[in-house]
């Protein structure tokens, strides 16, 4: 399947965002808030308590009309019904592809470097994921190197800085990234998050 360029809600605006949340319960705060895009990362939870994260993610967003992406865990995202999975570059070769695609799964491979876009590409993604500290100008830079290199392969962005309160997000949606993912446990007022989300979506 080639790259496809509808992997994200058409947006009401010129702004895409994504929720990247570690639990369910993040989960059903921001799609009450407005969110529709979801990135689900469970840090330190497995077996069946990682399970019931990602079901209970799943449930929710398929309620709220929004998507869910699962970092890693493919097997429970085609389980669970997710809409998509979201993988490290190094790790892209360790899961099952055909089972995937079989499961119409969205394919977002994650990259922390402009060096590591072109062995991404190779895999034919739905979009490619770039995680950094956007408050950083080299790492503007790169991204905006990314999204010229990635050609029509659509480009997340994921920011590891709390950038609410700075003018940021606006910033670095204008540089034509698909989507941007703000990280929940990363900034230090919730409620703003939530906030921002409900005026921005």
């Amino acid at each position: 399947m080639p790259p496809n360029e509808t992997c994200f809600l058409p947006p009401n605006s010129s702004a895409v965002f994504c929720a990247l949340i570690p639990n369910a319960a993040w989960a059903e705060r921001v799609i009450q808030a407005g969110a529709k895009i979801l990135l689900l990362r469970c840090r330190g939870l497995f077996g069946s308590g990682l399970y019931r994260e990602i079901e209970c993610s799943a449930q929710l967003a398929k309620t709220g009309g929004a998507q869910l992406w699962i970092q890693d865990y493919w097997v429970e995202a085609i389980e669970c019904g997710a809409f998509g999975i979201c993988i490290e570059k190094e790790d892209a070769d360790c899961v099952d592809w055909v089972k995937i695609r079989q499961a119409n799964l969205r394919v977002c491979v994650r990259i922390d470097s402009l060096d590591a876009l072109s062995a991404a590409l190779k895999y034919t993604p739905d979009c490619i994921a770039f995680e950094a500290d956007f408050s950083q100008a080299e790492h503007r830079e790169n991204l905006h190197r990314i999204i010229t290199e990635a050609r029509k392969t659509p480009i997340m962005a994921i920011s590891t800085a709390d950038i609410i309160n700075n003018g940021e997000p606006i910033n670095l949606i204008n540089t034509g990234i698909a989507c941007l993912a703000l990280d929940c446990a990363a900034v230090k007022n919730p409620e703003a998050l939530l906030q921002y989300f409900q005026d921005n979506t």
